[in-house]
């Protein structure tokens, strides 16, 4: 079986603590063939380094400007015709690639595949990450998923100015394309939660997620029927359902 070129866009910002092991991630994935693409947005740390270390990996600049902005530069450059996004602090467990792979291959109609994520908890008195406590749970993350390339082609690219909320953007505008997708009952990432990426507090996620229903419906007030605009509530409430159920313990 033939395997379709992954483009792995990988978005950094002083992220000379984790960047190693998210790197050793993907290549521990043993996948081929595989594109690496680091959009660094500005680092003042080692994480240029670092990077440059891997000869595997293609290396990319810029001043900051975002990670939404680092993740839309990355898919511009991006030469596979998959695309998956990996944070710099988090990792994939073995085998994630290749059951994504897998899903897009034996259905061509499906434009994307999620899986699970499993939180990790970063331990203080050690400097490791553990298992949290909470099981594996359905998010709207891009580094547990893959995509065909085309699909930003259709939905756009991710929204800037949306603070640690662009990825529930994009997704809630393929949702209202009804982009085909897949959901494993696998987990396909480790999220790991430590002092510096604590801006996914449960007040930051609702005011981010208030600020992008807020942009949706602007952008569709003229053609809003009523009955979209019950669904957009429903939606909302659905949203606020999962943080309840995802606060942090």
């Amino acid at each position: 079986m033939t395997l379709p070129l992954i483009s792995v866009i990988i978005p950094v910002y002083n992220g000379e603590h984790f960047l190693a092991e998210a790197l050793a991630s993907i290549h521990a994935q043993n996948y081929d063939p595989l594109e690496l693409i680091v959009v660094d947005d500005g680092s003042a740390d080692n994480s240029a380094e670092i990077a440059k270390a891997d000869s595997r990996l293609r290396y990319f600049y810029q001043e900051n400007q975002g990670q939404a902005v680092a993740r839309n530069n990355g898919i511009l450059q991006a030469r596979g015709d998959l695309i998956t996004f990996l944070d710099q602090d988090d990792v994939w467990p073995k085998g994630s690639l290749i059951r994504l792979v897998e899903i897009l291959q034996k259905m061509p109609d499906v434009a994307l595949v999620n899986g699970l994520v499993q939180e990790y908890n970063y331990c203080l008195d050690d400097g490791k990450f553990y298992i949290s406590d909470r099981l594996p749970y359905w998010h709207v993350n891009l580094g547990s998923a893959l995509f065909r390339k085309s699909i930003f082609f259709k939905v756009g690219l991710l929204s800037d100015g949306l603070k640690g909320c662009d990825d529930i953007e994009w997704f809630m505008r393929a949702w209202y394309q009804e982009v085909p997708n897949y959901s494993l009952d696998k987990v396909t990432l480790h999220y790991r939660r430590h002092d510096n990426n604590m801006t996914w507090d449960t007040i930051t996620i609702k005011k981010g997620i208030m600020r992008v229903y807020y942009k949706h419906i602007q952008y569709n007030h003229q053609n809003l029927q009523l009955s979209h605009k019950k669904q957009n509530f429903l939606e909302y409430i659905g949203f606020n359902k999962y943080l309840k159920n995802n606060q942090k313990k």
